[in-house]
């Protein structure tokens, strides 16, 4: 009988640990994230005012429909001026690859599916804030729209379904 309860308790466990929010995936027009955690809490942070956030992420994105293109992914918090750009490449063939090491030392680091780590600053102004990602697709002669952000007042601005986590200043 012992052993039959800790079989339970150890699917139990198992099926709660697996459907843990670290382990969402979102895809948002072809780009997708998945394993995402925001400040070691999964992807529902709760963090002080002007405090330092980690942000851990694997993203892939889509097959490239053009050559020559460029792509630049964004990470931004909605109803603020927080944009961070998180990957910028350069289409050839099938990959998209990093812009700096292509363009200084000639080097192809392919940047198509990878994880990325960085940092972002939790607003001054307690609240929950969602957080969006973005991938700009661009082919010559129109590469400026690559550089072009978004605000919640404009077109440009990704749907609830491009919301990865969510952050509460409290």
């Amino acid at each position: 009988m012992k052993n039959h309860r800790f079989k339970q308790w150890i699917m139990v466990s198992l099926l709660c640990f697996l459907s843990s929010p670290v382990f969402s995936d979102v895809e948002y027009s072809g780009t997708i994230f998945s394993n995402i955690d925001i400040h070691g809490q999964g992807v529902n942070a709760y963090v002080k005012p002007g405090e330092t956030i980690g942000v851990h992420a694997h993203y892939k994105l889509p097959l490239p429909q053009k050559q020559e293109g460029f792509v630049k992914i964004y990470f931004g918090l909605d109803g603020t001026d927080v944009q961070i750009p998180i990957a910028s490449g350069l289409v050839i063939g099938n990959q998209y690859f990093d812009l700096m090491p292509l363009f200084f030392s000639k080097a192809h680091i392919d940047i198509t599916e990878q994880d990325v780590d960085f940092h972002i600053i939790a607003p001054s102004e307690p609240g929950t804030y969602q957080v969006h990602f973005r991938a700009f697709h661009a082919f010559p002669p129109d590469e400026a729209s690559v550089a072009e952000s978004w605000d919640d007042s404009d077109d440009l601005a990704p749907a609830d379904d491009a919301t990865i986590c969510t952050i509460t200043v409290h």
